[in-house]
């Protein structure tokens, strides 16, 4: 299995089926900004951003719920991946500035949702 995580190639052997995207991103890839609330895709907290294609565009995904095996060939971007060489992505800067993260668990969720809505309102 293949895919892109924050612009990386990952490649994976065999893939538990159960595996989810959040536990995989936690787990395996060390990367903890994306948290984990209900469970049960309701609350949002765990949004990524997962593109389809070169020319798709991203689309806030619920990573709670998200099997890892439907994600070959798809491109992820998680609160770590907004920042480039330590530059915190516009968006960013504009939660911090704003005081926008209330008590903080949710803000990456937040963060991504709003990255994919600007996206989108762009195109």
């Amino acid at each position: 299995m293949e895919f892109t995580l924050n612009g990386k190639k990952v490649q994976i052997g065999e893939v538990d089926p159960t595996l989810t995207l959040n536990e995989y991103l936690r787990e395996d890839a060390g990367l903890t900004g994306t948290k984990i609330c209900c469970g049960i895709a309701v609350c949002r907290a765990c949004t990524v951003a997962i593109q389809d294609g070169p020319n798709g565009n991203p689309e806030p995904t619920r990573s709670c719920i998200t099997p890892l095996t439907t994600l070959q060939g798809k491109s992820i971007t998680t609160v770590e991946g907004l920042s480039k060489d330590g530059v915190l992505h516009p968006l960013q800067k504009a939660f911090l500035e704003n005081f926008s993260f209330q008590c903080g668990y949710s803000g990456p969720g937040f963060l991504m949702a709003s990255y994919c809505l600007l996206d989108r309102l762009r195109h």
